[in-house]
């Protein structure tokens, strides 16, 4: 790249990284775990309603729990409603407008599909970040790698031409439309630009392969991107030892929910499981004819297990990690599916009521579990409750964040850049420091990817606002396109999960604090270009 004066003139300081100490405000490495399809309501400091009365309960997760002991809660974190918009703008710190991503990559199946989506090679990523910023002289040279799910696109080269070292995961979902015999168990491994089936039980792999990488950096500074497949489905049984609250052995042939006692591990309508379960054994979908709390409640268990087995491997990747040299931060990518979450984020399937969580612009949707812990983050007080923050940060934000943590302040980094971003560091959160904080959240889900077209009716979608009370949705009007769109606006204070219109009700058409909220939502989102 050809670079300006002014980046001639930063380029030559160098910044090098202290020794980090604990407490210390610039860690040496990064951890970035992206849990997937990981919702709000399934951490209980997120307020959500609790349902285990109908046998719908929590996972276990005392390793993540622990982690957010010693760090710091974001209670409104936002990303993109599904997960391959959340990677790309998780890598590139840009919304979709700009990367283009806006729903999930190559779903296209039959014969007359177009080229399969992927993020474009022009954007810019964390790695390829921090990999100019050393060849600048502005940070030491990283080790970068990324493991597990990819799902950016089908290329296997793709991960090392964005700028990471090493690539070891699946390209895509396990168990796609092209691979439907595939399990957790048994899956198709990219190891650097190169298939293979894999036998090891895929969050497992994940952290052999993130721990391998860690032991080869030695006492050089190193970035690692772990996007684990938990919980995306198939969900199934996990490996016993890493799930022991789930599929327990009844003594009568049959299993039981170590959490919740009463409720069987299966419901009746299903086949029985013999205990112990076949490892990667799928769940039982109930016809939609079901009622739909009973529907979930044939898949929740494997979904809650294969939680608890990841929060189990992440237990082994930390005890790998030094924290006093380490950033760690973990979120969702998106909310929990439809399929296996409750309510107040449940649809009902027969009627054809959509879910109002992944793949909804609704806040059991787009608000996920975000925990940051480790070096240069100020964590609760001895005696003190955990930390938590109702700062307003977004995916997007990580790459600013990752990039001051290192020693890059916001002006060398839109130097370095040769894209516009739409990030913004919140690492003065992490310290505990006063400091300036996002005044609203955007998010947004559309298709196709890459438009090459505005038209209205080629275009769909939905797109949300909100500022620290108040929460604008649009959504494309499936029966009017080339009309207005619609529009929902809630007053997240009074009412957190959605479920008090206040335009049905016409506050916004009066004076008073909804319609100057409403018109002021409006405006800025009016500003954001399409994409």
């Amino acid at each position: 790249m050809i670079l300006s004066p002014a980046l001639l003139a930063i380029a030559a300081q160098t910044l090098p990284i202290p020794d980090a100490r604990p407490g210390s405000v610039r860690p040496r490495n990064a951890i970035v775990i992206l849990v997937d399809d990981w919702g709000l309501d399934m951490l209980e400091v997120y307020g959500a309603p609790d349902y285990s009365s109908v046998c719908l309960t929590r996972p276990p997760t005392p390793n993540i729990d622990a982690l957010a002991a010693s760090g710091v809660t974001f209670l409104n974190a936002w990303v993109q409603p599904v997960c391959s918009p959340t990677r790309a703008s998780l890598l590139t710190g840009r919304q979709p407008f700009r990367h283009k991503i806006g729903r999930v990559v190559d779903q296209c199946v039959g014969l007359n599909c177009p080229p399969a989506d992927a993020l474009d090679d022009q954007e810019f990523t964390i790695p390829e970040m921090l990999h100019e910023a050393a060849q600048l002289g502005l940070l030491p040279r990283y080790g970068t790698a990324a493991v597990g799910k990819w799902h950016l696109g089908p290329d296997p080269m793709a991960p090392m031409r964005q700028g990471f070292d090493r690539y070891r995961g699946s390209q895509h979902n396990i168990a796609r439309w092209d691979r439907p015999n595939e399990t957790y168990c048994a899956w198709l491994k990219n190891t650097d630009g190169t298939f293979g089936m894999s036998q090891t039980y895929a969050t497992t792999d994940s952290v052999n392969e993130a721990l391998s990488f860690i032991a080869g950096q030695g006492n050089d500074p190193w970035f690692l991107y772990m996007a684990v497949h938990a919980g995306h489905n198939p969900w199934h049984v996990p490996p016993a030892h890493l799930a022991p609250s789930y599929f327990l052995d009844d003594g009568n042939g049959g299993c039981y929910h170590a959490q919740s006692p009463g409720c069987p591990a299966q419901p009746s309508q299903c086949p029985p499981v013999a205990c112990p379960p076949a490892v990667c054994l799928e769940a039982c979908e109930l016809p939609l004819t079901e009622p739909t709390l009973d529907q979930i409640a044939a898949q929740r268990p494997y979904y809650e297990a294969m939680i608890e087995a990841l929060d189990t491997e992440i237990g082994r990747l930390l005890s790998g990690v030094d924290l006093s040299t380490t950033t760690v931060f973990i979120m969702g990518d998106n909310g929990t599916p439809g399929s296996v979450t409750s309510p107040p984020f449940l649809g009902d399937r027969a009627l054809g009521l959509r879910p109002r969580s992944k793949g909804s612009i609704y806040q059991g949707g787009i608000n996920v579990p975000f925990i940051v812990a480790g070096a240069g983050v100020q964590g609760s007080r001895p005696g003190q409750p955990q930390r938590t923050t109702t700062e307003m940060i977004h995916i997007v934000d990580l790459y600013a964040t990752i990039a001051e943590l290192f020693g890059l302040d916001g002006v060398t980094l839109e130097a370095i850049s040769p894209n516009p971003l739409d990030s913004e560091s919140f690492s003065h959160v992490l310290a505990g420091l006063p400091g300036p904080g996002r005044s609203t959240l955007f998010s947004e889900v559309f298709r196709p990817n890459f438009p090459t077209s505005q038209d209205p009716c080629h275009l769909i979608i939905d797109r949300t606002l909100r500022n620290q009370r108040f929460k604008l949705l649009r959504h494309t009007n499936l029966l009017n396109c080339s009309g207005p769109p619609l529009e929902e606006m809630y007053d997240l204070h009074a009412d957190p999960f959605e479920g008090r219109e206040l335009m049905r009700q016409g506050l916004h058409l009066f004076p008073g604090i909804v319609r100057d909220n409403y018109l002021a939502l409006s405006a800025e989102l009016d500003a954001i270009p399409l994409p």
